[in-house]
């Protein structure tokens, strides 16, 4: 499991690190250099993790239960309710990403085989 130094940041040096690597990640071109980019970052358990919170935002969107986003995605009922809350709390989050996606057909298409 990841973990966080229990050594703590002042607030200001954490919103200025955050600032740096929100802009750095923004800053990317396109999916090749975003993969590149989290290769290098992410531990493939960490990748996997990720990418399942965002599927599991997308399919409640798409409207499937827990049922089948358990048995597509592997996870368990606390994980999807965790990102439930998450995306129904925080509407600017998940879900201005995932509006953004849905309307892209090539990702819905990609969305709606990944069920099949």
């Amino acid at each position: 499991m990841t973990r966080v130094s229990s050594r703590k940041l002042t607030a200001k040096n954490q919103n200025r690190m955050f600032y740096l690597f929100w802009k750095s990640v923004a800053g990317l071109k396109d999916v090749r250099e975003m993969e590149f980019f989290t290769g290098s970052l992410f531990s493939p358990v960490e990748k996997v993790m990720i990418a399942k919170r965002f599927m599991i935002a997308l399919l409640l969107c798409e409207g499937l239960s827990f049922r089948q986003i358990c048995d597509t995605l592997k996870v368990s009922p606390n994980t999807i309710s965790s990102v439930s809350k998450k995306l129904n709390r925080n509407r600017g989050g998940y879900a201005k990403i995932i509006d953004r996606f849905l309307k892209d057909t090539q990702v819905k298409k990609l969305s709606e085989t990944f069920l099949n």
